[in-house]
């Protein structure tokens, strides 16, 4: 229908690039959550959200901000919110991509509202690791995705570096 979130044209804006993000629908709402950045800033990267009442035609800002700092993850690598719901904990999930010990990882928040989110834990969903990682374990995981099909759960997300390939696990219990 048109531009669904414009970029803010002003050097001091987190909104000076917009970077990947996720659209789930609630009630008939539509929450749509994306990366803010600007590289001049710090952190440089940071959640915001837009919300449709009328099946995704039309779109506006909120006053919503997710600061890694507040949550203690990485002010350089804070990206690719996906947001998924997960019926055996009654509970919204939010991954992303960020950094962990030096590695790359997928963190996550929680929320039983998509307004208010939670660390649970250390935050962090999968480490990047030889075994079921990137052929690199310091590559960051980008674009991470969680869906539950056919009696599976699926996680996918991309390596950065060196080799830019799409990589997948899965289980069958999401609490195992």
């Amino acid at each position: 229908y048109q531009e669904i979130i414009p970029v803010v044209h002003d050097l001091e804006s987190q909104e000076l690039a917009l970077g990947t993000g996720s659209v789930i629908e609630k009630d008939g709402i539509f929450y749509a959550f994306y990366t803010a950045h600007n590289g001049r800033l710090l952190p440089k990267e940071m959640f915001m959200l837009s919300i449709s009442n009328d099946n995704m035609i039309s779109w506006e800002k909120q006053d919503f901000i997710i600061d890694p700092r507040t949550y203690g993850f990485n002010i350089n690598d804070f990206r690719d919110p996906h947001v998924v719901y997960i019926p055996e904990r009654n509970l919204y999930y939010m991954l992303f991509t960020t950094r962990y010990a030096g590695k790359g990882a997928i963190g996550y928040l929680i929320s039983d509202d998509l307004i208010n989110w939670e660390k649970e834990n250390d935050g962090i969903f999968f480490i990047n690791n030889h075994e079921t990682g990137t052929s690199s374990i310091d590559s960051n995981l980008e674009c991470p995705t969680l869906w539950y099909f056919n009696g599976y759960w699926y996680l996918t997300f991309s390596e950065q570096w060196p080799l830019r390939v799409t990589r997948y696990l899965y289980k069958k219990n999401f609490s195992d």
